[in-house]
């Protein structure tokens, strides 16, 4: 080293150690360190749902930092981590999602499930719970979820009953001349009808809670019941049953047509035993008639108008007998008359 160079060395060794530059060197160094320890410094922003934290630490860690805010997490809480670490004046942004349960009533079940915030339709969708257009949900299916939210989901149901109630027939009785009294015949069943009511009957979540009569409508219509019954009497003779559908009590004389071969009764017919006179008014030509004994004790039997009289006028007639002598014997007597079913 040169004197010149040796002589500008000394001089500055005692620059450097006289008291007038060692108080400034001591106080530059010591703003160098604090500016240099201040600047180490990280800024947090912290944003717990609704609260904002700005928190001031030369913790470097970001769990280290939330701790020492008095910010507590659980391992099912999300944490959105700073993109990148910012140090020396910079702010850094956390973001904590809170693990929120919410839990669901349906069809006789309570399911809790973990929740960040999806709409109630997403939370009933991960449960399981298929809605149909008649069930009921509250809240409403478009609503964010929150921690400790209930959802409720109402089945509502509807079902029609049937019932039949008959509808009565009815009788027709029809009388029938030709059957004897006391004899019904069944021409056509009755059938009965039937009407069907119709309720709606109303569930929620499986229970009845109210019945609406809707209507009711025939399903078939009732058929009628036809039965026929008969005026005519009967009387039996000889083993064979002939019905009537007139009786007269009338008085009964004799006539013959003895000796005279010629005689014609008024309907052209022979004389004969068999036949009877009669008023054609009462009685009309042609009739089947059964005579007896108003008393039962004679018979006269079966016979047929044929054969009219100028004295058998009303509720008289005359029976053909072959001689006078059987007339003369039967003289007058009361009788009845059958007036047959042809």
């Amino acid at each position: 080293m040169t004197k010149t160079a040796h002589e500008s060395w000394d001089n500055f060794k005692r620059i450097v150690t006289s008291r007038i530059f060692i108080g400034p060197l001591i106080a530059a160094v010591f703003m160098f360190t604090v500016i240099n320890f201040l600047s180490m410094r990280n800024h947090y922003i912290i944003i717990d749902g609704g609260n904002v934290i700005i928190h001031t630490t030369y913790e470097r860690d970001v769990l280290s930092a939330l701790q020492q805010a008095g910010v507590t997490v659980s391992g099912a809480d999300s944490i959105s981590l700073p993109e990148s670490e910012s140090f020396g004046g910079g702010f850094s942004e956390i973001v904590i999602q809170r693990t929120a349960y919410i839990t669901i009533h349906a069809d006789g079940k309570t399911i809790r499930l973990m929740t960040r915030g999806e709409s109630v339709s997403y939370m009933l969708e991960r449960a399981g719970v298929n809605l149909r257009p008649s069930d009921a949900v509250e809240p409403a299916i478009g609503t964010p979820s929150y921690d400790g939210m209930e959802i409720i989901v109402t089945r509502n149901d509807t079902v029609l009953r049937y019932e039949n109630e008959p509808i009565p027939y009815d009788e027709v009785m029809r009388e029938n001349k030709k059957l004897g009294r006391d004899i019904e015949n069944v021409l056509q069943e009755g059938i009965e009808g039937v009407t069907e009511h119709i309720y709606r009957l109303n569930y929620i979540d499986g229970v009845l809670v109210s019945e609406d009569y809707i209507g009711s409508r025939t399903v078939s219509e009732p058929q009628v019941r036809i039965v026929e019954y008969g005026t005519a009497g009967t009387i039996t003779v000889g083993g064979v049953t002939y019905i009537y559908n007139r009786m007269l009590d009338v008085q009964a004389t004799a006539y013959s047509a003895e000796g005279r071969p010629e005689a014609r009764t008024k309907t052209g017919t022979v004389p004969r035993p068999g036949i009877i006179a009669v008023d054609p008014s009462v009685i009309p030509l042609g009739s089947k008639v059964y005579v007896e004994a108003a008393n039962g004790k004679w018979t006269y039997g079966i016979a047929t108008a044929e054969d009219t009289g100028g004295v058998i006028k009303g509720n008289i007639i005359d029976l053909y007998f072959e001689t006078y002598a059987e007339c003369w014997a039967f003289g007058r007597r009361k009788a009845v008359v059958y007036i047959l079913d042809n």
